[in-house]
């Protein structure tokens, strides 16, 4: 499961774009294990583009969705940390899966 935790409003890019709406939605605590083979606790967040309005997206906040946020592999991109103002070279990001009715029938 995921849970919407917000909506964004995104500007279009391009002219003669329309602005859209999306969700941010977070994982559920996940355990990873790092490098040096401690484990630790992490939440992921994607962005949704929907098709409704911000009062439908508002309406959304806390609800949670059948579903999990997974690591996947993409072209490299330079991505810029809020906290240094360091840009780092990425080559994944998070997606929103859908669960598939196997996964489901675990999970009921």
């Amino acid at each position: 499961m995921v849970t919407v935790k917000d909506f964004k409003v995104i500007a279009p890019i391009t002219e003669g774009a329309k602005q859209f709406n999306v969700l941010v939605l977070e994982s559920q605590l996940e355990l990873v294990k790092s490098k040096t083979g401690k484990y630790y606790g992490a939440m992921f967040k994607t962005q949704l583009p929907v098709t409704f309005d911000e009062k439908a997206c508002k309406k959304l906040i806390g609800k949670e969705i059948p579903g999990r946020v997974v690591k996947v592999s993409v072209e490299p991109y330079p991505f810029k940390i809020k906290d240094t103002g360091e840009t780092v070279i990425l080559d994944y990001s998070y997606q929103y899966q859908e669960e598939t009715s196997a996964e489901a029938a675990v999970f009921a």
